[in-house]
């Protein structure tokens, strides 16, 4: 079994975590173990990695469930509410990239700015879904306590891996639109 980052930070193996308790915690031990301190870079380098995991929900619940002992290396369906919104956000993501493709292809600034009327509709509709999307993310973590079962979490690990997959090709080509 690998460290247990929750111990390492000081905080209860938990589903929830106080952020605010992690980063206090991160800038207490940090003092002490970095290696301008004294510590060294590997005790430095293990205390970073513990508080990036435990920072994300995604890597937060995969390694609580490693250390209880739960492996379904990432296996399974999503849940229905996340399912429901994939054709959604592929469309969104198709009609995305038709437009970088169009704009790609415009010569002149006469023939991008005739865009540009598509452009805001089609980053409103990229925006409207990463606020979709954020908000089955809250949705899904406020389900969770530490009385969930595993494989409750795991599922809500999944869909959560895909939530946050989604969200960055959304926001990526809400970038490559920014003209």
């Amino acid at each position: 079994m690998s460290q247990n980052d929750f111990t390492l930070m000081g905080l209860p193996a938990s589903v929830t975590i106080d952020s605010d308790q992690l980063e206090e915690n991160y800038r207490q031990l940090a003092k002490r173990k970095h290696p301008d301190n004294g510590g060294s870079a590997e005790e430095f380098r293990a205390l970073t990695n513990a508080r990036d995991t435990l920072k994300h929900p995604v890597s937060r619940l995969k390694h609580l469930l490693s250390l209880r002992g739960y492996d379904d290396e990432g296996r399974g369906s999503l849940g229905q509410q996340v399912s429901e919104h994939f054709q959604a956000v592929a469309k969104t993501l198709q009609s995305a990239d038709a437009l970088i493709k169009e704009l790609e292809q415009a010569k002149s600034q006469l023939q991008k700015a005739l865009l540009q009327a598509r452009i805001m509709t089609t980053q409103k509709a990229l925006g409207d879904m990463q606020m979709q999307l954020g908000d089955i993310e809250t949705s899904a973590l406020a389900k969770l306590d530490d009385t969930t079962p595993l494989d409750q979490i795991a599922q809500a690990s999944r869909d959560l891996a895909f939530l946050k997959k989604w969200q960055g090709q959304l926001q990526a080509r809400f970038a490559r639109l920014w003209v």
